[in-house]
């Protein structure tokens, strides 16, 4: 529609005719030719939805005179009618424009404006301009300007656009149950009592988390409580609110912080990230994810500097994992049953070689039992760091973590003994020449063995009995 574009000029028009006649104002008689004015009026429309049927002036008139050269602007009103319908749209929906007949064919509009005439020897120019077309084009659009690049046009009220709207209505309503089920299965996924078997660094904990949920689909409330699994622990327990939401980019909650409930020396806040895994076949669903580190600092323990690092997570009902504990557990009840507190047991260990020897007295001493960990005591024969000199026996603690099982068993050195005559070889850990012992635990014989892989200097096997 070329409602914006009709008649610039008649601005120019004026402006050099004032500027040839000056301000002198004149009269002369009427010379505007009411049929031409129309069929000007009508080119200008061609292409539109509108015909000018007719046209008036008013009383509004400025004419001016110099000679030869004469302006003559009228005010004039132009009735145009619409020979084809025009719409607006009430709504897209994907590729289909619902819209509504806002100019009905017979229809009419009065645009409102000026003509002007200018004639000189051997001139004559006239024009127009009107003062409400945008009123006029904020009326409608034609069908293909109202369709644009959709698929389909649909009017409403017609048969076409109700069964449409029902459609659509019906579409709108089953994505919208869809959505509210989806909601509701995410909320009865994560919402209740969870237990995770967490490790952070190098030490286990035991993770509860609660949630509710709240009004806000996707949201919860709840508490997360820790405590470490660990001899002589630096803190019994933590806790702190939470507040919870399912991540609308991909299927897992984001656990954040609130408040500290019971905050222990040394720890601090994480927020946890958790994504369901559904092994389907009525399996019961895992909570998997990570954070931070729990531990700020370093805590000083039974076993020395207490070991930080960022945390893991493997939350399951608690059910579930009360019966995945006790499989766990069995077996190492069965050891626990065997061992004695307080009884020095002799182990053996052979290298390094010193003088001719190899073999070396051990002997070990269990201190204390229970199911997550054993500590124990070991004595073991010391050598010197820098030379070959044996220097004598030294008492060394350790721990037998059973967090995980007979099978994934894990041995924690803690402060050993500085012996009398200089400083002692490490044999037994990562810190010096030889590389780590990688001990392991037989559950028959209840005998932790390992080896520094025949490297020379180093320890052949070192074998740590537990049982009597």
């Amino acid at each position: 529609m070329k409602i914006r574009g009709y008649f610039p000029r008649l601005g120019a028009v004026i402006a050099v005719a004032v500027a040839v006649l000056g301000a002198s104002s004149l009269h002369a008689s009427e010379d505007f030719d009411q049929a031409a004015l129309l069929a000007l009026v009508n080119a200008e429309l061609e292409g539109t939805s509108w015909t000018a049927e007719s046209l008036r002036f008013t009383d509004d008139r400025m004419e001016q005179q110099q000679g030869d050269q004469r302006l003559l602007v009228r005010g004039m009103v132009v009735t145009v009618r619409a020979h084809r319908p025009l719409y607006r749209r009430t709504e897209t929906v994907d590729d289909v424009v619902f819209a509504e007949v806002s100019v009905a064919v017979g229809d009419r509009f009065e645009l409102t404006g000026d003509a002007a005439l200018f004639t000189g020897p051997g001139e004559r120019a006239k024009d127009m301009r009107f003062n409400n077309l945008d009123d006029m084009a904020f009326l409608g659009r034609s069908w293909e300007g109202t369709l644009l690049h959709y698929r389909e046009l649909l009017i409403e009220g017609t048969e076409e656009a109700v069964a449409a709207r029902a459609a659509i209505d019906a579409a709108r309503a089953e994505a919208e149950a869809a959505a509210r089920a989806e909601a509701e299965r995410q909320n009865a996924l994560y919402a209740g009592d969870w237990i995770s078997l967490s490790r952070c660094g190098a030490m286990d904990f035991e993770h509860h988390i609660t949630l509710t949920p709240t009004d806000t689909m996707g949201r919860f409330t709840g508490e997360v409580r820790y405590r470490p699994i660990y001899p002589d622990p630096p803190f019994a327990q933590g806790s702190y609110a939470v507040s919870a939401r399912i991540d609308p980019r991909g299927d897992r909650l984001v656990v954040d912080h609130e408040r500290w409930i019971e905050q222990p020396r040394g720890t601090r806040m994480v927020n946890i990230t958790l994504t369901p895994e559904e092994t389907g076949n009525d399996a019961p669903v895992t909570l998997t994810g990570t954070s931070g580190a729990i531990i700020s600092g370093m805590i000083q323990g039974v076993l020395g500097g207490v070991p930080r690092g960022n945390c893991s997570y493997r939350l399951q009902r608690p059910d579930d994992f009360a019966v995945e504990r006790e499989a766990t557990l069995a077996p190492v009840r069965a050891l626990l049953e065997r061992l004695e507190k307080g009884v020095w047991i002799d182990g053996s260990q052979t290298g390094p070689e010193r003088d001719g020897r190899t073999d070396w007295p051990v002997r070990v001493q269990v201190t204390e039992i229970t199911e997550e960990y054993i500590l124990a005591t070991a004595e073991l024969r010391a050598f010197h760091a820098n030379s070959r000199r044996v220097l004598g026996d030294v008492e060394w603690p350790f721990a037998l973590f059973l967090t995980r099982g007979i099978e994934e068993a894990e041995v924690q050195w803690g402060i050993r003994q500085r012996p009398r005559g200089g400083d002692m070889r490490n044999l037994y850990t990562r810190s010096n020449f030889c590389t780590d012992l990688g001990l392991a635990l037989n559950s028959e014989t209840g005998v932790i063995s390992g080896s520094n892989n025949d490297r020379q200097g180093c320890i052949d096997e070192l074998r740590l009995p537990l049982v009597p």
